[in-house]
């Protein structure tokens, strides 16, 4: 067996091996039957270890796979117990000359890539039409894309490739050097080496275009034939569309058209104004950032399913055949087993054709391709699964060209980049398929992979077809027997049958928790841009997790789609300097309290430090209840109270800049100065407007320990407490607080338990609480703790997985009649074991944060102080009556809470709304026009806000508001 050794010591790059903790992620493939085992995995970082890797395999006889992209379902990029050269880590480089309308780029790099750094100069190239594509597989294999009407192929932008070819060696190839070499890559994939870099003619590019799905009713599908056969062959090179017929989840049909027209919104409209006229379910095209075109797609291109496709050539728009194919195609729906997908894609084709045959290795055919596209789930995969897709894909692709017969002819052999049957040891349905999918460019091609590549080593290629002849050798056998998510989602995408799909539905309060379809555990904002219009696209509904502590269930959401910060959007980054946190929007406020403690710097959090900070920003959260971290998330949404309070204000109050993904996908900044919209919008008005995945908080300096802890009281020291509480308010510092909880001891006794905080040493903290400690509490747990613990101290006063009902509300004061009339329900409640109850009164300075104009936040101001009224059971009991019991107490409870002291019909002292289980999509609310109640005077500012950033309202989860007229 070859040792890792000898390659390690000629590779600058990574070598990863099967005991290698990233194996599983190396071997990953966007397609599940894709994934081979190999038994090395090279990341190169140059063309000399290219090198080094080839001749290591030569010598081993090991065989090799070439990894660009690996978004092929095919398996080229992959090679059980072989070697793979992937490209993807290190050579996706995209460098730009304007100057001179070339790009360089790297043979691993992605088109998204290419998208984006081009079109900043105001230039473009045909890319893939999928943006997690790999520039090199698409580009060695022909290439269609959007621009192809105006431009041709990618190949024929292609000016200059370098490539490493069998013998290690490193060769440019041109016009001028190397032509035949030139000749063979484009079109002839990897059957000739490795390409390290391309460099691609660029072209001037609007920096907007007219794009996107418009849905229509599957009986719609023949009236869009007969409008398509008119428009097709008179369609102008700026145009195109892409023609799906499919299925929605319940099986009904429907066709989606992908539009897409280079020019203006009002250009494209009028371009298929008679595609319109037929009247659409759904029309999401509008004109959009040219860097977004190509990733409009990818929510149709999923990763982490077994996928079969067959390519072909088609007449065109033709009733008969499509109407058969469409029938086909749902009665393989309705068998349950696989999902299907037939995508006809007209794009222009005079601008391809008028480029001679022998000009390049890719064989031109004056029809349009179709991909009949077979998906079933990852988990469902195996041998005979493929097999079975494979058989239905033929029958689907035969009714597509009009009948099996047409199938064999050599005419209706379409892109070869959609071909499964070219991959060594594939079953391969027609007899020398590289002869005919090259046709009479073939000879050409077996005089240059004989100079080139002699042992024929590149045997697998990325453009699926290896090259033979008398005189080439076979495909070497294998001398090492060694025995997700892809391109489109950098994250993790997590299925019901995934190992960790109960951890990652798993929320703190149980009834929060909802039996999502698929949790995606998001790495950037281009994950959240992608996911955001797959579900805009497919009318999905979706849930944001920063943290899930609440108990509305705001984060979760029953059959949909959960787009959750918490796994890779959660660090935290202090610049001690300018005093500033920047924080993912995933992020707990324990990471922030230790992180910035270290600085001797502190800012606005949690009482809990498991809850999250964007919720709590988003809708100033005090989040005392749970077990686990609060995420940031939780708190920033709706403005965010804590111990810190008195000093520096709100949690909104601290929050210089977000980032934020809206509903359109486009990553904006929002801050006093750009965006000052949107940054009063996220000030409290939660997450209507987008998910924010970066707040920049500013910090303030802070003493390294603090006095905290409880005081236990007995329930007949409540009227004294209440009554030296209500002395002690008036003289509050800024430095001081106390959360008090009237409950019951888990074996039913009441008890007044007291959390202090001073923002200073053990004897100061002693020295300022010495009235209520005077009092005599049974048990006195205060002392002085490092700050970073500060937060924590809370974590035990409710387990994780326990069902939790809460309701908010405010009170002008401590009055002990009130409290005594509640703390009186609150043991009744929790009499017979089957719930516990507590009433959370927070007790502070309310002077900074009033100091604040109530016009500069969202954040409903109140002079009143906050409670909490929180109704518990046990997880495992857990039920919808249960539910319904909990909140008939929790309102009891808050009605004894207030009387005679606040009128909780009145909007004004209807509480914080982190504290609201009323205000969540599919909760049942107790007040209608909850979101119209909550924001008050803002609403209408509001609603203009929402109008802008998410007109649509697809952030709908949490107090929607309704976009304005």
């Amino acid at each position: 067996m070859a040792s890792a050794a000898g390659l390690l010591s000629h590779i600058k790059g990574d070598v990863i091996t099967p005991d290698h903790p990233e194996y599983n992620q190396s071997i990953y493939r966007w397609a599940r039957n894709a994934q081979k085992k190999a038994a090395f995995v090279v990341f190169v970082k140059d063309e000399a270890d290219v090198s080094a890797a080839i001749l290591f395999a030569k010598e081993n006889s090991i065989p090799i796979a070439i990894r660009g992209g690996g978004h092929s379902p095919f398996g080229a990029s992959s090679v059980e117990g072989g070697l793979v050269i992937d490209l993807s880590r290190y050579l996706n480089g995209v460098r730009v000359d304007p100057a001179k309308r070339l790009a360089f780029v790297g043979g691993g790099a992605l088109w998204e890539t290419v998208d984006q750094t081009t079109i900043v100069h105001g230039l473009g190239t045909v890319g893939g039409t999928v943006n997690h594509t790999g520039v090199g597989g698409l580009i060695l294999g022909g290439g269609f894309g959007w621009l192809s009407g105006e431009h041709g192929l990618t190949i024929d932008n292609l000016l200059q490739v370098t490539i490493v070819s069998a013998d290690g060696t490193v060769r440019k190839a041109n016009k001028e050097e190397n032509p035949d070499l030139y000749f063979g890559v484009r079109g002839g994939g990897s059957n000739f080496g490795v390409v390290t870099e391309l460099v691609m003619a660029l072209h001037p590019q609007r920096k907007t275009v007219f794009a996107g799905t418009v849905i229509f009713q599957g009986n719609q599908l023949e009236n869009l034939v007969k409008i398509a056969q008119e428009w097709y062959p008179n369609a102008s090179p700026k145009e195109a569309m892409f023609l799906y017929i499919t299925c929605e989840s319940d099986g009904t049909p429907v066709v989606m058209c992908q539009l897409f027209f280079n020019g203006s919104e009002e250009e494209g409209r009028a371009n298929f104004k008679r595609f319109y006229d037929v009247g659409s379910t759904a029309d999401l095209a509008k004109e959009v950032p040219y860097e977004i075109l190509n990733g409009l797609q990818n929510p149709y291109v999923l990763p982490d399913y077994g996928t079969y496709w067959k390519g072909v050539a088609h007449k065109g728009p033709e009733v008969k055949d499509m109407l058969n194919t469409q029938q086909k195609a749902l009665e393989v729906v309705k068998g349950g087993r696989f999902m299907v997908q037939v995508l006809y894609e007209w794009i222009p084709l005079n601008k391809i054709n008028s480029v001679p045959m022998h000009a390049t290795a890719y064989r031109r055919i004056p029809d349009p391709n179709c991909m009949v596209i077979i998906r079933w789930p990852g988990e469902a995969h195996s041998d005979e699964k493929v097999d079975d897709a494979r058989t239905v894909a033929y029958q689907i692709a035969s009714c597509v060209v009009g009948g099996e017969s047409n199938l064999k002819d050599a005419k209706s052999q379409g892109y070869a980049n959609y071909d499964p049957e070219g991959i060594l040891g594939d079953k391969v349905r027609v007899k020398d398929k590289a002869q005919v999918v090259f046709g009479e460019n073939y000879p050409a091609l077996q005089k240059i992979k004989k100079q080139y590549d002699p042992d024929n080593i590149f045997n697998r290629c990325g453009f699926r077809f290896c090259l033979t002849e008398s005189g080439l050798n076979q495909p070497s056998k294998a001398g090492v027997q060694t025995p997700v998510m892809g391109q489109r989602v950098q994250g993790d995408v997590v299925t019901p049958d995934h190992p960790e799909y109960p951890k990652s539905i798993r929320r703190w309060a149980i009834n929060a928790e909802r039996q999502a379809a698929v949790v995606i555990f998001v790495k950037d904002e281009a994950d959240i841009a992608t996911v955001l219009s797959y579900v805009r696209d497919h009318k999905i509904p979706f849930a944001i997790c920063g943290g899930g502590h609440s108990a509305s269930g705001a984060s979760s959401v029953t059959g949909g789609l959960v787009i959750d910060l918490s796994r890779y959007i959660d660090g935290v980054r202090v610049d001690p300097e300018e005093r500033l946190a920047y924080v993912g929007g995933g992020a707990l406020w324990g990471t922030v309290d230790r992180t910035a403690i270290q600085y001797g710097l502190a800012t606005v959090c949690g009482t809990v430090e498991h809850t999250g900070v964007g919720g709590f920003v988003f809708r100033p959260f005090f989040a005392h209840l749970g077990s686990e971290y609060p995420r940031l998330s939780d708190l920033l949404s709706v403005g965010g109270d804590g111990w810190l309070c008195p000093e520096y204000g709100l949690v909104i109050d601290n929050l210089v800049q977000v980032t934020v993904v809206s509903a359109d996908g486009v990553t904006r900044k929002a801050s006093e100065t750009e965006n000052p919209d949107l940054f009063f919008g996220v000030r409290g008005g939660g997450c209507n407007f987008g998910i924010v995945t970066e707040f920049v908080l500013r910090l303030h300096p802070q003493r390294r320990t603090v006095y905290a802890g409880t005081y236990r009281f007995s329930a007949d020291k409540l009227k004294a407490v209440v009554e030296a509480t209500q002395a002690w308010l008036p003289t509050v510092s800024t430095k001081e607080g106390i959360i008090m909880m009237p409950t019951c001891q888990p074996d039913g006794t009441p008890v007044i338990i007291c959390y202090l905080f001073f923002n200073g040493s053990e004897d100061e903290g002693r020295a300022r609480f010495k009235w209520l400690f005077d009092i005599g509490p049974f048990q006195d747990t205060t002392g002085e703790m490092p700050f970073e613990k500060l937060n924590a101290m809370q974590e035990s006063v409710t387990d994780h997985g326990n069902g939790v009902y809460w309701k908010g509300l405010t009170v002008k004061c401590p009055d002990y009649e009130a409290m005594a009339r509640a703390h009186k329900r609150i043991a009744e409640v929790c009499e017979d074991g089957r719930f516990t109850a507590v009433a959370i009164y927070e007790w502070w300075s309310l002077d900074k944060i009033m100091s604040v104009p109530p016009e500069k936040t969202v954040f409903h101001r109140h002079p009143n102080y906050l409670c909490l009224v929180l109704i518990g059971w046990r997880g495992e009991t857990n039920s919808e009556e249960k539910v319904h019991e909990a909140r008939k107490y929790a309102h009891e409870v808050a009605e004894l809470v207030v009387a005679g002291l606040t009128d909780m019909s009145d909007p004004q002292n209807r509480g914080y709304n982190n504290y609201d289980n009323e205000g969540v999509k599919d909760a049942k609310e107790e007040i209608p026009d909850k979101a119209k109640i909550n924001f008050g005077v803002h609403y209408p500012t509001l609603q203009k806000i929402k109008k802008k950033y998410d007109p649509e309202n697809i952030f709908n989860r949490w107090l929607a508001i309704t976009p304005a007229d």
